[in-house]
């Protein structure tokens, strides 16, 4: 099934294990894969039979910027979760990824989860 990918989403969220990582809003770049109906759509030439791409990224927004998380995994977890109940995908993929020490390029948690 043809996927719509979502690349290096950049927010600002509270999220870090110590408190002082959290006081401050860091950026974090969300990648997202969301499979779509892609025959369908192009058949259809109508943008209501699309993934949204606004929506998508309006939603991770809401929820990454709601409350400070301690943990990637969570934030993770909870954007795979909306995903799904929002979108109706039979799976999605999540990977978030983070600036965690000066010799390392980036921290990052990665997901797929499957509709229940």
């Amino acid at each position: 099934m043809p996927i719509i990918p979502h690349v290096d989403l950049k927010l600002l969220c509270h999220l870090g294990v110590k408190e002082e990582e959290r006081a401050t809003a860091q950026p974090v770049w969300i990648d997202l894969e969301i499979p779509t109906d892609a025959a369908k759509v192009a058949q259809k030439d109508d943008v209501s039979f699309a993934i949204d791409y606004a929506r998508v990224v309006a939603r991770v927004k809401e929820l990454s910027q709601s409350r400070s998380f301690r943990l990637m995994e969570t934030l993770a977890d909870q954007i795979a979760n909306r995903l799904l109940e929002d979108f109706g995908v039979p799976w999605v993929f999540v990977r978030i990824k983070k600036k965690a020490l000066a010799d390392l390029g980036y921290a990052a948690v990665e997901l797929r989860r499957l509709a229940a």
